[in-house]
């Protein structure tokens, strides 16, 4: 009797007592009876999901916290597998393990450092990181579809005069290419900087053609964006656009003050950039006007002091001299390099100086391109 009595106990009551475990329901609210902690792996798993709670917000603030949140459940997947024995227990944890597993994949697809080639890094390196620019953001910028990388051999041709038309943007990576005008090297083009950025800001819809003639100094490699691919890109990213119009604003500066130490006008104050489209139509109708204004006033002098006859003969023969001088500098702004021909130009009556200075002025007004020195 005494076994089966044991046993009765022991099936009432699996705990080995013949005292009943009191439940909250005998005192009320509270526990008056605290079980024993849990396992180990228990402990870990809840810290190591505070710790992913505790995850900062930064750039990998999002990966630690799925990471953390991974292990945890990884651990409560063991101890309910192991310890607790209880396969439901088992199954959600798992499952939450086996999506933070994805969601930690995912987020280090997309933060994996995005690796450029030799001369893409440092072209970004050298321009745009200064300049805050993601290299997410790069990425776009020199992708396919928006942009190219060309090479040019030694005298090859980037742009000629009258023939290529100002459709594209190009930044030279290495090499040196130089711009002419007529026999004359206007400036030089180095590594990291734009091509044609003059042409492409002057110019809106593409359609208008070099002033100049722009030639490899000697093995070349630069890259070019499409006109209308690089609108369409800017227009999608503010932000870069801004980084873009400031860079290519220096750069013109930087072209517009390298040409005033090669081109100067004749009255040594006024100096013009003559590869912006349409400065040289410019140009040829001020000195066109202006010699029709000398030779009017030249005619009214003579009618009034016909004695002064003689000397506008002289006068008039040097005119015709400055005209060859202003024929060779109309063929300063063509872009076939021709042999050198040296001209005087020391020879300057009153009358020519007068001429020279309105031209200046008339083309300077007209253009509005200029630098007063």
């Amino acid at each position: 009797m005494n076994l089966s009595y044991s046993l009765v106990v022991d099936a009432v009551y699996p705990n080995g007592s013949l005292v009943r475990p009191p439940t909250p329901a005998d005192d009320g609210i509270g526990c008056s009876f605290w079980r024993s902690p849990n396992h180990v792996l228990y402990q870990c798993a809840n810290a190591a999901l505070v710790l992913g709670l505790l995850a900062p917000k930064k750039k990998f603030g999002d990966l630690f916290l799925h990471s953390m949140f991974v292990l945890g459940f990884l651990l409560l997947s063991v101890w309910a597998w192991t310890i607790l024995c209880a396969p439901d227990i088992f199954s959600w944890n798992f499952a939450f393990m086996v999506v933070n597993v994805m969601q930690t994949l995912f987020l280090m697809y997309h933060i994996r450092p995005i690796k450029f080639t030799g001369e893409l890094e440092n072209l970004y390196v050298t321009m745009f990181e200064p300049m805050k620019v993601s290299r997410k953001l790069f990425k776009k910028l020199v992708c396919p579809d928006f942009c190219s990388v060309g090479m040019l051999h030694e005298t090859e041709p980037y742009a000629l005069y009258g023939i290529s038309r100002t459709e594209r943007l190009g930044l030279l990576l290495t090499g040196l290419m130089k711009v002419y005008s007529n026999k004359n090297i206007l400036h030089s083009i180095r590594e990291y900087e734009f091509i044609d950025s003059p042409e492409f800001e002057s110019s809106m819809t593409g359609e208008e053609k070099y002033q100049v003639s722009i030639i490899a100094d000697c093995t070349c490699r630069y890259v070019y964006w499409p006109r209308q691919s690089l609108e369409y890109l800017l227009l999608k990213e503010p932000f870069l656009a801004t980084v873009m119009n400031t860079m290519i604003g220096y750069d013109i500066t930087n072209k517009l003050y390298a040409l005033n130490d090669q081109v100067t006008e004749k009255n040594g104050g006024c100096r013009q950039d003559i590869r912006l489209p349409g400065v040289a139509s410019v140009l040829k109708s001020g000195r066109a006007s202006t010699h029709s204004f000398a030779n009017l006033q030249s005619t009214q002098q003579l009618q009034i002091h016909p004695d002064r006859k003689s000397n506008l003969r002289v006068d008039f023969e040097d005119d015709e001299e400055m005209d060859v001088i202003e024929a060779e500098r109309v063929g300063f702004l063509n872009g076939d390099i021709v042999p050198s021909v040296d001209i005087d130009y020391s020879c300057k009556t009153s009358m020519d100086i007068g001429s020279s200075s309105r031209t200046s002025e008339s083309s300077s007004t007209t253009s509005g391109i200029h630098i007063n020195i």
